[in-house]
């Protein structure tokens, strides 16, 4: 799928160029629907007009992201919009037991980030056809974006992900209407960072991670960054105020 907020599409070497909304809409549907194009992973076209919207959240470690996705369901749930809910796929992948102790190499490191990055696409495609074929008004929720990945290696392996997979990172940043990066607790609420069995890094570990990821997201065009400066029931209601403006811009 394309969100509806971005008007270009990848020309397939690595550049863009802006296009119609409609325009890119069928392109999209074109390549999904027995395209030729080698460049593009499959995808889902959205419905025309304002029927369906794509949220991710990202962020550092223990920035609240659970609980924003649970304020969200609520929120919008309330306002008659189905929400639907789609998985952090790095949850999954370790749960299948996968270990970050097997990610210190470089090829281990480009297969695991190259086979999230499937599942994570595979994850947003069929929920998005779910929603997309109910046709009524819907918001899908996303626990982390595909760019999320970048923060975790180098630029150099990373280019290799996306080839992997035939990606562009313009298409990557397409797939979503915006971008809600909450912050870590450890920067600025330390003291409620709190390590875990699959967060394993320390309060300094967190803070750098919090950056790269600030970074590797700084392309995309609509995002929103939430911090700890007004606590966690402030921090909460910021970004319903983010995810709410996607809504009522007539951009998106």
């Amino acid at each position: 799928f394309v969100c509806k907020h971005y008007r270009w599409v990848s020309t397939g070497r690595g550049a863009a160029r802006k296009i119609s909304r409609g325009r890119a809409r069928r392109r999209v549907a074109k390549t999904t629907m027995g395209g030729s194009s080698p460049d593009l992973a499959p995808q889902i076209p959205m419905t025309d007009g304002d029927t369906q919207w794509v949220i991710a959240l990202t962020g550092g470690p223990c920035a609240g992201k659970t609980t924003a996705m649970r304020r969200l369901q609520a929120h919008f749930g309330a306002l008659g919009m189905r929400v639907y809910l789609v998985p952090e796929a790095a949850t999954i992948m370790w749960a299948s037991g996968c270990e970050p102790s097997d990610l210190g190499l470089s090829e281990p490191r480009v297969a695991f980030q190259t086979g999230l990055m499937r599942l994570q696409l595979q994850l947003e495609d069929s929920i998005a056809a779910v929603a997309r074929a109910n046709g009524t008004k819907a918001v899908l929720l996303c626990d982390r974006g595909l760019m999320d990945g970048k923060a975790y290696m180098s630029d150099a392996e990373w280019q290799r992900v996306l080839d992997n997979n035939k990606l562009a990172e313009e298409e990557c940043n397409m797939r979503y209407d915006c971008v809600i990066h909450l912050v870590t607790a450890a920067e600025g609420a330390s003291e409620h960072y709190v390590a875990s069995q699959l967060r394993r890094e320390t309060a300094e570990q967190a803070v750098a991670v919090e950056k790269r990821t600030l970074e590797v997201w700084a392309g995309h065009l609509r995002r929103s960054v939430v911090d700890n400066s007004t606590g966690m029931d402030g921090k909460l209601a910021r970004v319903v105020d983010a995810a709410s403006a996607v809504m009522l811009s007539s951009h998106c």
